[in-house]
C-alpha cells in the first residue's frame, strides 16, 4: 500500500495539541530557524520589516518541546530580537536580521517559557516570556 492510499477518518480526538512544558527557565537549542519579509495588514501595530521564525527544542524532564516564536526588526519589537540574539550569545552591535539567520541555528540559549492555557478549540500552549542573556565567559574576552 502507497503512503497515498492510507485511509483518513474522523476519530474526534483533537490532535492539534504538543507536548507543552510547564512554566519555567529552560535551555533551548534553535532547531529551525527561516526568514522572510513582514507585509503589515493594515490595523498592524508594526510596519513592513524582516520576519524570523523561530522553532526551538526545549528539554524538559518529561521529554522535548517544541516553542515557536517570531521576531520582527520593525523598531517597536526590535528588543525582542536583539534579546533572542543576546541569549545564544551571537549578538554583536550593528548586526543584522540576516546575520541572526546565518549563525543561529544550532545554537544553545536560555529563554523563560510561558505556558498559554486552552481557549476554546485551541489546546494549551507554550510561549517565550524572556529571552535571558548568555553571560560572558571571561576567557573569551579579548584583554
Amino acid at each position: 500500500m502507497s503512503i497515498w492510499d492510507t485511509p483518513i477518518k474522523d476519530d474526534n480526538k483533537n490532535t492539534n495539541s504538543f507536548p507543552v512544558a510547564k512554566p519555567g527557565e529552560y535551555e533551548f537549542e534553535v532547531e529551525k530557524i527561516k526568514g522572510r519579509e513582514y507585509t503589515p495588514k493594515p490595523s498592524s501595530r508594526i510596519g513592513k520589516c524582516a520576519q524570523i521564525d523561530l522553532q526551538l527544542r526545549v528539554e524538559t524532564p518529561e521529554g522535548d518541546v517544541r516553542v515557536f516564536d517570531r521576531l520582527y526588526s520593525d523598531p517597536l519589537t526590535l528588543w525582542k530580537m536583539t534579546a533572542f540574539a543576546k541569549s545564544i550569545g551571537i549578538f554583536t552591535d550593528m548586526m543584522t536580521p540576516g546575520d541572526i539567520l546565518q549563525k543561529a541555528a544550532g545554537e544553545i540559549g536560555k529563554a523563560y517559557i510561558k505556558l498559554i492555557p486552552a481557549n476554546g478549540e485551541y489546546p494549551e500552549k507554550n510561549e517565550v516570556g524572556r529571552y535571558i542573556e548568555k553571560p560572558v565567559d571571561p576567557e573569551e574576552l579579548p584583554f
